[in-house]
Formats: structure tokens, C-alpha cells, sequence
């Protein structure tokens, strides 16, 4: 059987719970945290910065859905989700209030 025609394993009822919270939870995590460090170190009016992140949230929140259910060992999933989590929030929390 040649590499490109490997098939994979069907996921388990556990894993599939995982990368639903994930997505859903760490997710919103994840919007949250960038759309506000993106609102603190936007270089416009606190309402335009604040406009434009809430955009942005979305497709932040598109992508760690994506990656939740695309990345294969569950580890590099929640690494990959709350890793970037972690990182925009001592971003946000270090740039200060606007």
C-alpha cells in the first residue's frame, strides 16, 4: 500500500469529546485572547481597535476550530491551542490598557 492511499484509524468517542471542547472552549479561549491583545496594540482609536479586533475574533476563532479537528495526536491539538492562548494573554495583559 503506497503512503498517499493510507487510510486512518476511526477517531474514539473520547477523542472526539476532546477536540469538541477544545474547539468550542479553547477556542473562545483563544478569539478572546488575541482580539484583545490585537485591540491593545492596534495603533488607531480605542473604538476603531476595538472594532476591527471583534472582526478579526472570528476568524481567529475559524482557525482554532480547524486546527482542533485537524491536527492528529490530541497533544499537539491542545498545545496548539492553548499554547497561542497563553502567549496573547501575557501579550494583552503585558502591553496594559489603552
Amino acid at each position: 500500500m503506497s503512503e498517499t492511499s493510507r487510510t486512518r484509524a476511526a477517531a474514539s468517542p473520547l477523542d472526539i469529546l476532546q477536540r469538541t471542547v477544545a474547539a468550542a472552549v479553547g477556542g473562545y479561549g483563544f478569539a478572546w485572547a488575541a482580539s484583545v491583545l490585537l485591540a491593545r496594540i492596534l495603533p488607531l482609536t480605542r473604538y476603531e481597535a476595538t472594532q476591527w479586533a471583534v472582526l478579526a475574533s472570528f476568524l481567529f476563532y475559524l482557525l482554532a476550530i480547524l486546527w482542533a479537528f485537524r491536527a492528529r495526536p490530541v497533544s499537539r491539538m491542545w498545545a496548539g491551542i492553548l499554547g497561542p492562548a497563553a502567549a496573547c494573554a501575557a501579550l494583552a495583559w503585558w502591553a496594559g490598557p489603552t
